[in-house]
């Protein structure tokens, strides 16, 4: 289903990243519709990884959710399939509980991520995207109802709880994430599993010419 190298490195970063803290499938098909969701994730009750090591991702894997990632900003029609299959989702968590006869609390379901280097301020208007107060700059939710949020990378501040998100960013906001990481411990087992795939990444793209 990988269409670029940028999908299948995103989608072995989050497998590598967030297994620790739960299940993580890629490619994962929506109930009941021939629709795939880049990256699934399922939060464990027993996370086997301290809560600061992977900062924001933290606070975004306590939920089950979706996660979208792309290169360039999507296009509305990007974003609305992106939402469409997190509605099937939605739906499927709320059919499951009323077939066991309980009802499942708004909170708990999934959330939808979609994470872009960059945002326009027409596309967060088209889709009433607003920044809240209990979370950084440069992470937009859509209206509540819609438990959906877009990430813009290049909008993140700069600090250590935002490092395994702007490893997405282009440029010198990429680069600058990277040399974070090598600066790491060289005993520190992310620096040598983001560097790997950083790596390959970078090779796939001299072979294929597709950032």
């Amino acid at each position: 289903m990988s269409r670029t190298p940028f999908d299948q490195f995103a989608k072995q970063f989050f497998e590598s990243f967030l297994a620790p803290l739960g299940e993580v499938k890629v490619n994962f098909e929506v109930p009941g519709e021939p629709k795939f969701i880049d990256i699934w994730f399922s939060p464990s009750n027993q996370p086997n990884v301290e809560a600061q090591n992977l900062g924001i991702l933290t606070k975004i894997a306590t939920l089950p959710c979706l996660i979208e990632p792309f290169r360039n900003q999507p296009k509305p029609s990007e974003v609305r399939s992106c939402l469409y299959k997190l509605f099937h989702v939605q739906s499927d968590f709320e059919r499951k509980a009323k077939g066991e006869e309980g009802n499942i609390e708004e909170e708990k379901l999934p959330q939808l991520w979609i994470i872009t280097h960059s945002v326009s301020d027409d596309l967060l208007s088209k889709f009433g995207a607003f920044v809240r107060e209990d979370w950084l700059e440069g992470i937009y939710f859509l209206p509540i109802g819609l438990k959906a949020a877009i990430i813009a990378v290049n909008k993140l501040p700069r600090t250590p709880e935002t490092l395994w998100l702007r490893i997405f960013g282009k440029g010198v906001i990429q680069q600058q994430a990277i040399n974070e990481v090598i600066g790491f411990d060289e005993d520190d087992p992310r620096r040598s599993v983001i560097l790997q795939l950083l790596a390959t990444w970078k090779i796939s793209i001299e072979a294929s010419n597709v950032v």
